[in-house]
């Protein structure tokens, strides 16, 4: 893998890590809802 692609793996990895634990409402999780994820990471507005 490129450097680029690497920097983009380690930053979105986590986060779709925790997108699939909301969805699948596994426990423990951080955020409650998809929007609270995306607002953390600012994904979303």
């Amino acid at each position: 893998m490129k450097i680029n692609q690497q920097a983009i793996v380690k930053r979105w990895k986590p986060i779709l890590e925790e997108y699939e634990k909301i969805k699948n409402k596994v426990l423990p999780r951080s955020f409650r809802l998809v929007k609270d994820l995306g607002l953390a990471h600012h994904i979303l507005k």
